[in-house]
């Protein structure tokens, strides 16, 4: 310790506070400690610290420094409780918004599920219609036999041809075409 007064150096300050230079830069950064900077020999900054500003960090009366620090310590716990409440808020909400969602997915899958079966029910009446159309065109029963159909008499012309295949078969690809895109 050289000089009293205001020309203690950054280690010296360090060694008089029994302080690592981490700690004493953040009492400088804090305000605790004001050194006046100065410009080295070098050209480099550094600080120079009086000695009574030191002096009043150590003595075990003052406490200035456990008190902020205490002070800093409650403000950052009172910040993270706050945060850590924030989360759990949101986060219930989420799980709120999970459940409400999964809620109407499995509503849209009934009505889906319903729909299908409609598909279904509408098929069948279609088949029903369609065998209907046939046989008012001539195919009587939609049971007999293609063989059967092609012999009948009312279905041939003068040169022996089936007149009403070609319209049947337009009328099933008229309905397949239909109900299957």
């Amino acid at each position: 310790m050289k000089n009293k007064g205001e020309n203690i150096t950054f280690t010296e300050a360090c060694k008089i506070l029994k302080k690592s230079k981490r700690t004493v830069s953040r009492y400088i950064k804090k305000g605790l400690i004001k050194p006046e900077r100065t410009k080295s020999h070098k050209g480099t900054l550094e600080y120079r610290f009086n000695q009574a500003d030191l002096e009043s960090l150590k003595i075990p009366g003052t406490d200035k420094i456990k008190q902020d620090i205490r002070g800093d310590t409650r403000q950052a716990i009172r910040q993270d409780s706050e945060v850590i409440t924030l989360l759990k808020e949101t986060t219930q909400v989420l799980k709120d918004q999970l459940i409400i969602k999964d809620k109407q997915i499995k509503s849209l899958s009934g009505k889906i599920d319903q729909l299908i079966e409609r598909s279904r029910e509408t098929n069948v009446l279609l088949r029903g219609l369609t065998n209907k159309v046939l046989m008012l065109e001539g195919k009587a029963d939609p049971t007999e036999t293609e063989k059967e159909i092609k012999d009948r008499p009312d279905r041939k012309d003068k040169t022996g041809q089936d007149i009403r295949q070609d319209t049947g078969q337009k009328i099933k690809g008229f309905f397949k075409r239909l109900f299957k895109g």
